[in-house]
């Protein structure tokens, strides 16, 4: 799920000697539907999906040798209505993490995100409304039950994001005898991923997407990429306070879901409420 740790997790899998992850990490193919998807929900602006084909899929993964695990990390599968099917019908027996965070903080950090990589200009009270993708994804319920009602139980891990954030060790070795390679591995942990912000300039985050959809990206050489993160991580302030008047609203929009998730996942979430 998005803004929830999942850079971190791809990261800290793809470190162990044990695993081998796609090098594209959001190769949300089992979300495709073609030129017109409507994996997402709510107002979302944006559709990328890199990888189309079983072929193109399958090349990702040309490169792995003696690895006990092959993988990929697709936060929009969580809210896809076809890619638990798609990965049901390609990879049966496949082991699948989700790993869920208080909704309205995932809400607001996911809008947060959205400013920081100039994709976003609303304020936050226009941006945080029921109908947007920001706040939609936040049910989770529904999304957690076609996975469990697909796959078997013991196929299964789901997280909690305090969890990983708290102790990430423990986390990691929870993840790792999961995926079913040695436990024991620590990985780098002090290293911080895809890390929120306030943008200091909204011209310049605006300038830095438009370069990104140009697929400039694609074909630039190394240096010109550093150079951009740079510029990205310069570009990133403090991040803001939560507004609380739209934390309780949240809250409460949530609270009925967050009450059927946590009997159907067996998690405490009260502290969510």
């Amino acid at each position: 799920m998005a803004k929830a740790g999942t850079t971190a997790l791809y990261e800290y899998l793809n470190e162990h000697p044990e695993v081998y992850m796609s090098p594209i990490k959001e190769t949300n193919y089992f979300a495709f539907e073609g030129d017109h998807t409507k994996t997402f929900l709510g107002d979302t602006p944006n559709l990328n999906f890199p990888v189309r084909s079983i072929s193109e899929y399958q090349d990702l993964f040309r490169k792995a040798e003696n690895e006990v695990a092959i993988g990929e990390a697709s936060p929009i599968y969580f809210e896809s209505k076809i890619a638990a099917y798609n990965i049901k019908n390609t990879i049966p027996n496949v082991k699948i993490i989700i790993i869920i965070r208080n909704p309205a903080e995932r809400a607001y950090s996911d809008y947060m995100m959205a400013l920081k990589d100039g994709i976003e200009r609303r304020n936050i009270k226009d941006a945080l409304t029921i109908g947007s993708h920001y706040v939609q994804v936040g049910f989770y319920f529904e999304k957690i039950k076609r996975y469990i009602d697909l796959f078997k139980k013991d196929n299964i891990l789901i997280g909690l994001y305090d969890d990983f954030k708290n102790d990430g060790r423990i986390f990691m070795k929870k993840i790792y005898q999961f995926v079913g390679v040695e436990s024991s591995f620590i990985p780098r942990l002090s290293v911080q991923h895809n890390v929120g912000g306030y943008p200091k300039s909204f011209l310049l985050s605006t300038i830095l997407h438009l370069i990104r959809r140009q697929s400039i990206v694609d074909v630039a050489p190394d240096k010109l990429l550093n150079i951009g993160r740079k510029i990205k991580r310069f570009n990133t302030g403090k991040m803001r306070e939560f507004p609380p008047e739209i934390r309780f609203s949240l809250n409460k929009l949530y609270k009925k879901d967050v009450l059927k998730v946590q009997n159907l996942i067996g998690h405490d979430l009260k502290a969510w409420l």
